[in-house]
């Protein structure tokens, strides 16, 4: 299923209920730019640091364009598997509102490739759904409070002695405030710049000629300047065309600031976009999504009635921090460096700090690209989706013995792929061999002998979490 911007916050809570549920959830990723290795003077073989720093130096300089992502059920009870597929562009624009700029890079070898494989480029921009790293909404949300606080006031104008025009508009606009706070209690409540003028008839005496009728965004920021720096007793309020001038008044202000920080979180939230789905794989904190997103899921749902929907979108928030289920993904290494930084933030320098910080986040991970090739050799290693496809297509069902009875499953698995999946060769060849490996992991995990390292047991018994055997109704001819 194809998810735009327009249709994103109406996917987005099924998607995390689903989540809430699963047993994996495999991705694949499409990026502006790839690493291209350490350079003519490198090694023939890089050391896993070595190849750590040239894929986060390349996470940092390049995104994440295109997501696709399938979530995978089990039925324990009819023994299938039943698979979500979702893919979305991911747009690079940030709300210009919230003042925060993104720097985009594309490498031309893979806007080559993109092209070449029918990405649009146009739904990038015009239907990608956005998002907002968690290091961006911290810079945002400093940048806002820092604004907020009236002791970083500026001490001086940004204009040079040699801007004449800007000084002469200054000095008006000085002396216009200087006689309205000279009229004392007499003055009004508030001083216009420029003062209005009359729709007919000359202008009034305290209208300077130099000024104009308007003031343009460049006047503008200079009366905040000047108020700032020399009317601390004065605050600007920016109106359309011009500056209105009001005495100071803490408790209003504060309310000001409030609603100004109230404000630009809101637009944070909306612009977080798919970073909820990332955070929901990641155990994040889903605190700040709005209950109100839940409100037709909690319709549709099945469950016992909830006493609110507060209540409903609290349970849904639950399940996702319990529920952790395997990450599988082709080429793992790449595409957890990248979703990482894409999505959190800077990495650490060090790969053992990334690998911790990495298994916190997704306590199962699960490489396919590894698993296809582990121990084939080192000359022509069946690496590509490809070859993984065309080799899995030829094989239904695993060759497993007729006595394990736990792997019955996967005699639906072509048929439930059909009815949930695209045809891609690359969506079909990871999520396959995910099924494969995860019925291999249950029967190696359901068997390993009693004295198990203490290792080895918490290894069987996370796996176990995550992968519950299979209870086949089949009957015995239908098993494998």
């Amino acid at each position: 299923m194809d998810i735009s911007a327009q249709t994103f916050f109406y996917h987005l809570p099924r998607v995390l209920d689903d989540l809430a549920s699963c047993c994996f959830v495999s991705i694949d990723f499409e990026f502006s730019g790839i690493a291209k290795g350490l350079g003519p003077s490198a090694k023939s073989r890089s050391t896993l640091q070595e190849r750590y720093e040239e894929v986060k130096n390349s996470a940092d300089q390049y995104q994440i364009l295109q997501v696709g992502l399938t979530i995978c059920h089990e039925d324990p009870e009819t023994a299938t598997y039943t698979l979500k597929p979702y893919n979305l562009y991911l747009s690079p624009i940030i709300d210009r509102k919230l003042d925060l700029d993104r720097n985009c890079s594309f490498q031309s070898s893979a806007v080559e490739f993109l092209l070449e494989n029918k990405f649009s480029m146009e739904d990038l921009y015009k239907n990608g759904v956005t998002y907002l790293s968690r290091d961006e909404e911290s810079r945002i949300m400093a940048r806002v409070m820092q604004r907020n606080e009236r002791t970083t006031a500026r001490s001086s104008l940004d204009v040079g002695d040699h801007e004449y025009e800007s000084l002469a508009f200054l000095k008006d606009v000085r002396r216009l405030v200087d006689e309205w706070l000279a009229l004392g209690k007499a003055r009004e409540d508030y001083l216009n710049i420029p003062p209005p003028r009359p729709i007919t008839g000359p202008a009034p005496s305290n209208h300077p000629k130099s000024m104009p009728t308007d003031l343009n965004r460049f006047q503008k920021r200079l009366v905040h300047q000047l108020i700032e720096v020399e009317y601390p007793s004065l605050v600007t309020v920016s109106r359309p065309g011009f500056i209105q001038i009001i005495d100071y008044d803490e408790q209003r202000e504060k309310a000001v600031r409030d609603q100004r920080v109230k404000w630009v979180q809101e637009r944070i939230w909306k612009q977080t976009g798919f970073r909820w789905i990332a955070e929901a794989l990641a155990g994040g904190d889903l605190t700040n999504l709005e209950p109100f997103c839940f409100i037709n899921l909690m319709s549709s749902s099945k469950e016992n009635p909830q006493s609110s929907l507060q209540d409903f979108s609290r349970g849904v928030k639950q399940r996702l921090q319990k529920n952790r289920p395997v990450l599988v993904g082709h080429n793992l290494f790449t595409d957890l460096i990248y979703f990482c930084r894409c999505f959190f933030g800077p990495l650490p320098d060090r790969v053992e700090d990334f690998q911790a910080m990495a298994h916190e986040m997704f306590p199962v991970l699960m490489d396919t690209k590894y698993m296809a090739t582990h121990n084939c050799g080192s000359i022509n290693p069946r690496s590509s989706l490809q070859e993984i496809n065309d080799s899995l297509a030829k094989q239904p069902t695993p060759a497993i013995s007729r006595s394990i009875a736990i792997l019955s499953f996967l005699t639906n698995v072509d048929q439930v792929y059909t009815l949930n999946l695209p045809n891609t060769t690359r969506g079909q060849s990871i999520t396959k061999l995910a099924l494969i490996v995860c019925s291999l992991l249950r029967f190696s995990l359901n068997f390993l002998p009693s004295s198990e390292t203490g290792e080895r047991r918490g290894f069987r018994q996370q796996f176990q979490k995550h992968l519950n055997p299979v209870k086949s109704r089949r009957s015995p001819r239908s098993r494998l």
